[in-house]
């Protein structure tokens, strides 16, 4: 991907604004790239066997040499045309409208404008890359996270539901996933287990008529013992007395 292209070489030839009539438009290929941010409206591109579709908030890579039809609603983008740009695939980068992005893109249309410096500008573009790099991932992790708390919100009563099983079906090393947690939860993945354990556990044990034993069964514990005793380092008593004092 372009954000993530170490080799990158391009020099800056224009930095502009445009604004976009409503309507179907063919583009010669022309022999310069151009990265686009869309400030407004929408535009869909057809170029090869890509569509690309761009909403506000959107950037937009089209390579030197691609010619392509255009779909705009009326709308507005900052387009930034490269010469000797050595990147030759068509990609959009999905954003917000009010990122560190956009306000990267008015920065560097008013530097073009005001000084117009090729060197401030290609710093600029590097630095908008390496932004949407740091998007992307953060993206990519949080889907990582939202799958993996469907994954054990779905099996956490499972009682061979264990890190491993989550890794492995998540694609995920241990270490990520434990990272993952602590920074979103402040807490492991095996903590974050055990709290929907016991939420489920103080639920049976005061909704139902179920025995200890067999809570703890249906709440991901194959040792009753160990679940009384996991159930007390949470609370500070044990599931017993939380009974006992429900059906008072």
């Amino acid at each position: 991907m372009l954000d993530n292209y170490d080799d990158l070489l391009f020099q800056i030839l224009t930095v502009d604004r445009f604004f976009h009539k409503k309507g179907t438009f063919h583009v010669a290929a022309r022999p310069y790239a151009a990265l686009s941010f869309r400030d407004s409206g929408t535009g869909t591109f057809k170029i090869g066997n890509k569509t690309l579709h761009t909403k506000p908030g959107d950037v937009l890579f089209i390579p030197s040499n691609a010619s392509y039809e255009v779909e705009y609603s009326t709308s507005e983008s900052i387009v930034v045309n490269m010469a000797y740009c050595n990147y030759s695939d068509a990609e959009v980068f999905e954003l917000q409208p009010k990122s560190d992005v956009a306000i990267l893109f008015s920065h560097l249309l008013a530097e073009w404008q005001e000084h117009h410096s090729f060197n401030r500008a290609k710093a600029t573009i590097y630095t908008i890359l390496e932004r949407i790099r740091e998007y992307n991932k953060t993206k990519i992790e949080n889907t990582a996270l939202a799958e993996c708390i469907q994954y054990i919100e779905l099996n956490f009563c499972d009682a061979e539901l264990d890190i491993k099983n989550i890794c492995n079906a998540r694609f995920l090393s241990r270490s990520s996933l434990y990272r993952l947690f602590v920074n979103y939860f402040s807490m492991s993945p095996k903590e974050y287990i055990i709290k929907l354990r016991m939420n489920k556990a103080v639920t049976l044990l005061v909704d139902s008529d179920l025995s200890i034993k067999e809570i703890s069964s249906i709440c991901g514990f194959s040792d009753d013992k160990y679940f009384s005793r996991v159930f007390k380092n949470t609370y500070g008593y044990p599931p017993s007395q939380l009974r006992k004092h429900s059906h008072m």
